[in-house]
């Protein structure tokens, strides 16, 4: 799934649903499974700087290949009006299987309303 864009309003929450599918198109049960989604300036950036880092091991709907990550406004709210990259991996169950499944660019543009 290259090529993504997720866009952001600076300051604003966003919940980003993600769906993991096999090749078949049948949803991954990722019961156990950690989840990260990873929000850089420059691929080579060490995760310890990421702008963006959020960890999920709880899901919406596991079975179903549901999780939701909740990128919260103090998150969004010191980003600059720039193209960020991002990426979606996982790690199975087991620590056995690692896959990135998603990346491209996260869009910040400026909030007009400072309320």
């Amino acid at each position: 799934m290259a090529g993504n864009t997720i866009s952001v309003v600076r300051g604003d929450t966003k919940d980003l649903d993600v769906v993991f599918k096999d090749s078949t198109g049948s949803a991954i049960d990722i019961t156990g499974f950690s989840i990260w989604f990873t929000v850089k300036s420059a691929i080579e950036d060490l995760d310890t700087n990421a702008k963006i880092q959020l960890i999920n091991t709880s899901h919406t709907s596991p079975t179903n290949g549901s999780t939701t990550f909740s990128i919260g406004s103090d998150l969004t709210s010191g980003l600059r009006e720039v193209s960020y990259l991002y990426d979606i991996q996982y790690v199975n169950d087991t620590g056995t299987s690692k896959k990135s499944t998603s990346r491209g660019n996260f869009v910040v543009t400026n909030d007009v309303t400072l309320a």
